[in-house]
């Protein structure tokens, strides 16, 4: 064994001592030639590198499933609220708004126009009487949930409007300038004009030169993704646009570049370029 190979021998040895306990490969097998015995560690030591070049086990979970075992619990079981409230009339009423045969009028009227496509989680009168429980009562999505025994999208439903909204682009039926792109989070498909960030598994399999790559463009990426987020917060600030929207929809577009142009306003008068 030259003088390299006892360095390395050392480096191995120290490191297979000290990181035995928490692999699985058991102890080298003895033997009279020094080499054999110098193979067998560098062998060990390249398992264990491999076992701690893995992901861990919680890389990729939500901070609440970090946080929560089970963080999502057991599937939910739809409940049939609508055949539990309809036996009691004015408690009804009082939820709703609406009498028990107003309420059937409704029923009958959306059932006329609704395209029901799919497999359907919960009845029709399920659907709108959790729509006007929501109006009128304004419950937080969870009790909605828990008292329906439904799931609520909550931000994939962006996504899910996405799709549904057709395509985009130049020449689409809804244009979009050329050599533009919209900044989306990852829950978008990554497609024109979508432009995502890349996800942790796409990341880290990669070669280091990548990982920079991709690391840095998430940084970008992300840093330009805040700035539209806090301009969505000042415009936000005015209630008529932060919350439900009272007004006529053909207003809706109006009132919002004249919120934004108030926010940019004030956005002036904070960094002191108006007097």
């Amino acid at each position: 064994m030259n003088e390299q190979q006892r360095r390395s021998f050392m480096v191995i040895l120290m490191t297979y001592m000290r990181y035995k306990s928490l692999t699985a490969c058991p102890p080298p097998l003895f033997n009279a030639n020094d080499d054999m015995y110098f193979l067998i560690l560098l062998q060990n030591f390249r398992q264990y590198l491999i076992s701690r070049r893995r992901p861990p086990i919680l890389y990729n979970f939500s901070i609440r499933s970090r946080i929560l075992d089970n963080a999502d619990g057991d599937k939910f079981i739809v409940n049939d609220v609508y055949a539990v409230v309809i036996q009691r009339p004015y408690e009804f009423w009082i939820l709703t708004g609406e009498s028990t045969t107003s309420f059937q009028n409704i029923v009958i009227d959306v059932s006329q126009n609704l395209n029901l496509h799919g497999k359907e989680i919960t009845s029709v009168q399920n659907r709108i009487l959790l729509t006007l429980i929501w109006l009128r009562q304004y419950p937080t999505y969870t009790l909605l949930s828990m008292s329906f025994g439904i799931r609520f999208l909550g931000h994939e439903n962006d996504a899910n409007a996405y799709h549904r909204i057709g395509p985009i682009g130049p020449g689409d039926a809804l244009d979009f300038p050329p050599q533009c792109y919209i900044l989306a989070d990852s829950i978008y498909p990554n497609g024109y004009p979508l432009v995502t960030p890349f996800k942790s598994v796409e990341i880290i399999r990669q070669t280091r030169a990548e990982k920079r790559f991709r690391r840095k463009f998430n940084i970008l990426h992300r840093n330009r993704r805040v700035y539209v987020e806090h301009v969505i917060k000042e415009i936000k600030t005015f209630k008529v646009i932060g919350s439900l929207f009272r007004h006529p929809r053909w207003k809706l577009s109006s009132i919002f570049e004249l919120c934004a142009g108030l926010a940019k306003r004030r956005a002036d008068l904070l960094s002191g370029e108006l007097a």
